[in-house]
Parts: structure tokens; C-alpha cells; sequence
């Protein structure tokens, strides 16, 4: 349950971190920085960061499995 929590609350920090640093790094690559790997000015206009509705997702399954094993767990009490 404190994963859980954990990560509701710093599933958006993360979030804008990760976008912010992307948006950062093609900036400098643009602006005629060296790549650290090869493609990577092409790594990062091809892939965006993971969107938000990703996140969700997550969380939506995360909450899901929480839900299943209160059950199991409730099922097993009442036996």
C-alpha cells in the first residue's frame, strides 16, 4: 500500500521531469551540442517521453491488483 501511495504521488514529479529533461537535451542537440550516443538527436525526435495517459495506465493497474488481492484476502477471512 505504500508503493502504491509512492507512486500516485510521484507519478507527476516524475513526469515533468522526464519531459523537461527531454525537451532540454534536443534543445542542446539543436543548438549544435555532442551527442553522447550514437542517433541520439534522432533517439529523442522520434521518441517522445512516456505520455501521461501511460502513467495512468499504470496506476489503473496497480489499483486493479490491489483490489484482487483485498478480495483474496477477504475471501480467505470469511472461510
Amino acid at each position: 500500500m505504500l508503493a502504491y501511495l509512492a507512486i500516485v504521488i510521484a507519478g507527476p514529479v516524475l513526469h515533468q521531469r522526464r519531459r523537461r529533461n527531454h525537451a532540454r537535451r534536443l534543445a542542446e542537440l539543436r543548438s549544435g551540442a555532442a551527442e553522447r550516443f550514437l542517433e541520439e538527436r534522432r533517439a529523442l525526435e522520434a521518441y517522445a517521453p512516456r505520455s501521461k495517459r501511460a502513467e495512468w495506465a499504470v496506476f489503473g493497474l496497480m489499483l486493479a491488483l490491489w483490489l484482487v488481492l483485498v478480495a483474496i484476502k477477504l475471501s480467505n477471512a470469511a472461510v
